[in-house]
């Protein structure tokens, strides 16, 4: 197995059971689920990436390994850790990927190399599977001494128009993986050749906290902590602030409905 040293934390998932799922996607593509894994059962696999909260891949992650252990895999997640200059840079690269006009420098994008040439210093890999979240650990693999198993960056943003720079700073280490994971077809650069490929759509745990159902008498109580009046209408965007959410657009749809003498039955409007 993997040895990990202090610049990867393993995150600890609470256990899962795909059983508790059969109500919701059907006993047949549960069954399916179990067909699927048993030729990998008992193989290892890792899942590295940058945060073990506060995203949509943490959250992924917290659901797939526990179900992924379930079904007889040894799946774990690790972490990595770098420093504050690093992951500066890397949501550069994170805006850069999906579109953003700005440049990285050389001297960023050696810092960017020098930290992943530290952190593969930090485990000797002997996993069967390795999949590489996201493009802050994405160039670790050009590091790894005695590379073994298969290799999988899985891509979790929009790339279908990303900065010309960025992209081929970061394209020849998407190259080296046995295969890469993108979301839509319609993602992936027309020009791109990988080894293989494959398309996996974001999914959600319907048994989070934050998916469940909730009791009237509970939305009215976090509805009254907030001071929201549900007598009137709301115009809600979950997300967080972040440029590519576009919260200013969800500002100025809210000004269009509240100074608007055209728009009927939606007065009193609530932005939250």
């Amino acid at each position: 197995m993997m040895q990990i040293t202090d610049i990867f934390q393993e995150v600890r998932v609470t256990p899962k059971h795909l059983n508790d799922y059969e109500a919701i996607a059907g006993k047949d593509r549960i069954e399916k689920l179990r067909k699927l894994a048993e030729p990998i059962r008992g193989k290892s696999i890792l899942n590295l990436n940058a945060t073990a909260f506060g995203g949509g891949v943490a959250e992924l992650l917290k659901t797939q390994v526990a179900l992924m252990q379930d079904l007889g895999l040894h799946a774990h997640w690790y972490t990595m850790s770098a420093t504050a200059e690093f992951f500066e840079i890397t949501k550069h690269f994170h805006n850069n990927l999906q579109g953003h006009s700005g440049i990285i420098s050389d001297e960023q994008k050696q810092v960017y190399l020098d930290g992943l040439t530290s952190s593969a210093r930090g485990f000797v890999e002997n996993y069967d599977y390795v999949i590489i979240h996201d493009p802050q650990p994405l160039a670790i693999i050009d590091y790894i001494s005695a590379k073994t198993g298969k290799w999988i960056w899985r891509c979790h943003i929009d790339t279908s128009n990303p900065n010309p720079d960025t992209w081929n700073f970061l394209y020849p280490f998407m190259k080296e993986y046995d295969a890469v994971i993108f979301t839509l077809d319609e993602f992936v650069k027309d020009n791109a050749d990988f080894k293989n490929i494959a398309f996996i759509p974001p999914s959600i745990d319907p048994l989070s906290p934050k998916n469940i159902e909730m009791s009237e008498e509970e939305v009215n109580k976090f509805l009254k902590s907030y001071n929201i009046d549900y007598d009137r209408p709301v115009l809600l965007q979950v997300s967080r602030f972040d440029p590519w959410k576009d919260p200013l657009g969800v500002i100025d749809v809210y000004r269009n409905i509240k100074y608007s003498y055209n728009v009927s039955g939606i007065r009193g409007t609530q932005l939250v």
